[in-house]
């Protein structure tokens, strides 16, 4: 098997041992699930920091990953040493990923070692929560969209890099968002011996649907909340902050601060994703990288030097290269592609 990992590995280029020593640590520290310290700052926090230092440690941060991701598809099955070469293999057949002779091995230590308890572990295992979505009821991977019906008739679309849990009792409905962001349609819980109220919990508030359709997204700073149909109770901070109506867009941050805007003054369409589309008007483009970078992996950056110029239109998110494209012909901008995970958005170069 060993021999079958350096045929993978010699297949791509290298990424700097220190950067990738970095990230496994990360990762490991990540599948411990080492209790924190009181005040110090969360493991995720610190990861994200980490992240966004350098474009290198962006790329191998979402290499490990999508190794990662591969190993969870393969699992609760025990996995040969023959199966394992394999999945490299179809990482590096159907995925195309970078990955380091050095991260190959890595993956073959972290990933061997009883195989087949390790594996089952990484389906299963709680104290991978913060790394991703290995045992959420229901997640998207980065650049997925995807829709589920649950028990009660509720529809639920969940846009890219997001994940939650389904804590039905017999006194409430209740959708824990882990992060990303989703669409709810209410159901009408008609098997129910009497109504449920239907909640949705995030790191700032409690949502209550009042019969609705609304859509939530989380991030480590704050839930937006936007509403399309009927109204949405917003709890925070232990009280009730405010009940949204249609067309209203509410921003609950870690503090229970509660601030609103109306649809019409939003930079972005908060449910533009559900049709495949982003839909911005007079966005700052340094923003609108932002947003385009959710639906792809690795490091998109805006020159501060752009960063302001403003984006109006509907781009695709199907395919964040054409919407890239779309920028460049529309925008005094370049886009300069070190590597497919690494892309900057630079002021244009002027004809020699």
């Amino acid at each position: 098997m060993k021999s079958t990992l350096r045929e993978v590995a010699a297949t791509l280029p290298d990424i700097p041992s220190d950067v990738l020593d970095q990230a496994i640590d990360w990762l490991v520290k990540l599948r411990s699930g080492t209790p924190e310290t009181t005040g110090q700052t969360p493991l995720a926090t610190r990861i994200a920091t980490w992240r966004a230092t350098h474009p290198s440690h962006e790329m191998a941060w979402q290499e490990l990953h999508a190794g990662e991701e591969e190993f969870r598809r393969l699992a609760p099955l025990p996995l040969s040493p023959t199966q394992l070469a394999d999945a490299l293999d179809n990482v590096r057949d159907g995925r195309k990923l970078h990955q380091s002779r050095r991260k190959a091995l890595q993956l073959l230590t972290l990933g061997t070692a009883g195989v087949a308890v390790g594996v089952l572990a990484l389906h299963y295992s709680s104290a991978l929560d913060s790394f991703g979505d290995i045992a959420a009821d229901y997640a998207s991977g980065v650049g997925e969209r995807r829709a589920v019906t649950l028990s009660d008739g509720t529809r639920v679309n969940l846009n890219t890099d997001s994940a939650f849990d389904i804590r039905y009792s017999d006194e409430r409905r209740l959708l824990l968002l882990r992060h990303g962001e989703i669409f709810v349609d209410t159901g009408k819980d008609l098997a129910a011996a009497r109504h449920r109220p239907f909640w949705v919990q995030t790191s700032q508030a409690g949502l209550q649907a009042l019969g609705t359709q609304f859509t939530v997204q989380q991030d480590e700073q704050r839930t937006r909340l936007a509403v399309t149909g009927g109204r949405v109770a917003i709890y925070a901070a232990g009280k009730l902050q405010a009940v949204a109506q249609p067309g209203e867009i509410f921003f609950i941050d870690a503090d229970g601060g509660v601030t609103q805007q109306t649809a019409t003054s939003a930079t972005i369409d908060p449910t533009g994703w559900i049709d495949n589309a982003l839909i911005v008007k007079q966005m700052p483009l340094g923003q609108f990288v932002h947003e385009l970078g959710r639906y792809r992996r690795g490091w998109l950056h805006c020159d501060p030097a752009v960063a302001d110029l403003l984006v109006s239109g509907v781009f695709q998110i199907g395919d964040t290269d054409l919407a890239l494209a779309s920028l460049a012909r529309a925008l005094p901008v370049d886009v300069e592609y070190r590597t497919r995970y690494w892309v900057t958005l630079s002021p244009a170069r002027r004809p020699s």
